[in-house]
């Protein structure tokens, strides 16, 4: 039979007992303060902040480096900011505030990687203020939550900083887009949502908006770029533009216009425009898309040659003599005419605006191209090659005037002319 033990070895026990829990616990809190760089209450960066907890990161957790890339299966949030004293004002402060805060839930939410640039005046200016992916790491649930606390509180201070930092009066644009994709670049991922925040007008580098002709003329200001090789490389990007316009002198026309030449450009590198507003209403938003500027096709008209059928610019992509699925409706409506003359010969021809176009072939070759895809259309729907004749005039024959932004849209366009001898 064992011996009974004293009290005093039981006492002595118990006391070693009571020093190793207690030790076990000082050290887990120890590393568990350690991995987000502290919460003690001298520290006034460690206090809980009205949003939460606002634990101190460890330092440089920001801007980890690109090569960190998260799991395929992660959502990469992208968020490109842009602040000048013209849109300082309080109803534009709120909407970046209200943007960012969506922005960072989504992001948490999905355990996104998040990317975090500023646009500058230069085409050196890309400025990489945060890289992280918000999801915990850690042994247990609270290692993991602190984790991520410590994550999307890094990254609410990069934005915020950004949003609050007063930018230069000229901003390029464009390099500022090529900086984020070349941040971008690489990192497997399941879908890449871009968010926009701040005025779009670029006035400096290649693609200058305070110039008449930029605005004027989104489509050829885009195949200038796209020729030059200065298209960002955007394949995947839903972006959602807020506040593109705030700030400017633009009248409803121009900001359309710097609209249309945003729409397309994503359009033509390999996204999509999502959002053009003041506000980030909902984040994210995979339905939704920012239309062309509409143009409604002219009713049939008679002239002397015809019935002439008009296919708006708008019904194909910008610069390209690709027809977009929206075509499909405008065609058969004209294919239901045609069929009401079973035996008249069809003259389809392209037109373009005044604006010269720099691509090789110019603006006659694009007409021509564009009055080959309508023909093509037609004949797979059941018209004889015999009765179609197809042809490109390029900048002739105008229908409206090519002072403005909406008569150049115009007189960009196919006809069909249904010959009545």
């Amino acid at each position: 039979m064992s011996p009974t033990p004293s009290p005093r070895t039981t006492t002595a026990t118990h006391r070693h007992a009571v020093r190793f829990t207690l030790l076990a616990s000082l050290t887990a809190v120890g590393v568990l303060l350690s991995a987000c760089g502290g919460l003690g209450a001298a520290d006034p960066a460690a206090q809980p902040s009205a949003a939460g907890l606002n634990p101190t990161c460890p330092a440089g957790q920001a801007t980890s480096p690109i090569a960190a890339h998260p799991a395929p299966s992660h959502s990469v949030v992208a968020v490109l900011v842009q602040t000048n004293p013209a849109e300082r004002n309080p109803a534009a402060q709120a909407a970046r505030t209200a943007a960012i805060a969506s922005v960072l839930a989504a992001a948490q939410a999905g355990h996104a990687r998040l990317i975090a640039d500023q646009i500058g005046a230069t085409a050196a200016s890309g400025q990489l203020a945060a890289n992280l992916t918000l999801a915990g790491t850690g042994p247990n649930a609270l290692f993991r939550d602190t984790s991520l606390a410590c994550a999307t509180a890094a990254g609410r201070t990069a934005l915020d900083q950004l949003a609050a930092t007063h930018g230069p009066a000229g901003v390029d644009v464009l390099a500022g887009l090529n900086t984020l994709a070349e941040h971008l670049h690489g990192l497997p991922r399941k879908s890449t949502d871009v968010v926009l925040l701040g005025n779009l007008v670029s006035t400096t580098g290649p693609l200058n908006l305070t110039t008449s002709a930029a605005l004027a003329n989104p489509d050829a200001t885009i195949a200038n770029l796209a020729n030059t090789g200065l298209l960002p490389d955007c394949r995947g990007w839903q972006v959602y533009a807020i506040g593109g316009g705030v700030g400017t002198n633009l009248d409803d026309e121009q900001q359309a216009a710097l609209r249309e030449l945003y729409r397309a450009l994503f359009a033509r590198c390999g996204g999509r425009l999502v959002v053009w507003d003041t506000n980030l209403v909902q984040f994210p938003d995979p339905g939704a898309q920012v239309p062309p500027l509409a143009t409604p096709p002219p009713p049939p008209r008679k002239s002397a040659l015809g019935i002439v059928l008009t296919l708006p610019a708008t019904e194909f992509a910008t610069a390209s003599a690709t027809l977009l699925p929206t075509a499909g409706p405008a065609l058969t409506r004209d294919l239901n005419i045609i069929a009401s003359y079973p035996h008249a010969h069809l003259d389809v021809t392209g037109y373009s605006d005044s604006t010269p176009d720099p691509a090789p072939g110019g603006n006659q070759l694009l007409s021509a191209q564009r009055a080959a895809a309508v023909s093509a259309w037609l004949e797979a729907h059941g018209i004889a090659t015999a009765r179609i004749t197809s042809s490109g005039a390029g900048a002739t024959h105008f229908i409206a005037s090519n002072s403005s932004a909406q008569g150049r849209q115009a007189n960009r366009r196919v006809e069909i002319v249904i010959r009545s001898h």
